[in-house]
């Protein structure tokens, strides 16, 4: 998968959308409409992942437009828009990203909630790093496994308390275009608080 491609690829027809449609014909005119309105969902679901100085409130905001946006969609349209199995599957992402919200507030509302940890990085940070606690041993024993996994978890600690000492692949680099699927809780700089999000009024 090319991840950043395909952000770049959306973030197209995002531009696409603001181009001024008294320069085209009654035909292209009406296809403009469609991609803007397309065009306005893509924007709000990856401003929330790729906008770092968006605050809590403001992304769930976004990812609340863009599900009542696709629901209209799709609504009108059905599996014409898009299959069954991916609407159900990005309702399914938008409304796990929205109850982090009151599921951390019991817990302490103070805590921030990072929409950018529900992906897959966390993982891979994890194995990256039991795959190169094995050396050059690729294959290992449940044992070893466990064990891999054990001290993967450590430096993720402390890597999280003193983030200074981590060498960064230089080709995670949260700054050029093709890794803003890397971002990282470092990278955001917005209010992300759990008390700071009023969820009756992004919906």
């Amino acid at each position: 998968q090319d991840v950043p491609r395909a952000i770049k690829l959306l973030l197209s027809i995002v531009e696409i959308g603001k181009l001024d449609p008294s320069e085209f014909d009654p035909s292209e005119a009406a296809e403009l409409e469609a991609l803007s309105l397309l065009g306005q969902a893509f924007d709000a679901l990856l401003q929330p992942f790729i906008n770092t100085e968006l605050s809590l409130l403001e992304q769930i905001e976004s990812l609340v437009k863009f599900s009542h946006l696709i629901c209209a969609i799709y609504i009108q349209n059905g599996t014409a828009f898009m299959p069954n199995q991916l609407y159900a599957d990005i309702q399914a992402m938008i409304k796990n990203a929205v109850l982090m919200v009151p599921k951390t507030r019991p817990i302490n509302g103070e805590l921030k909630v990072f929409i950018c940890r529900l992906g897959y990085d966390v993982l891979e940070a994890l194995f990256g790093r039991a795959r190169m606690l094995g050396g050059h041993s690729p294959n290992c024993s449940t044992g070893e496994l466990r064990d891999h996994f054990g001290s993967a978890m450590t430096l993720d600690y402390i890597y999280e308390e003193h983030p200074e000492w981590e060498r960064k692949p230089r080709r995670l680099n949260m700054f050029r275009m093709r890794h803003v699927d890397h971002l990282r809780p470092v990278h955001l700089t917005g209010e992300l608080r759990a008390n700071s999000c009023d969820l009756k009024s992004c919906w």
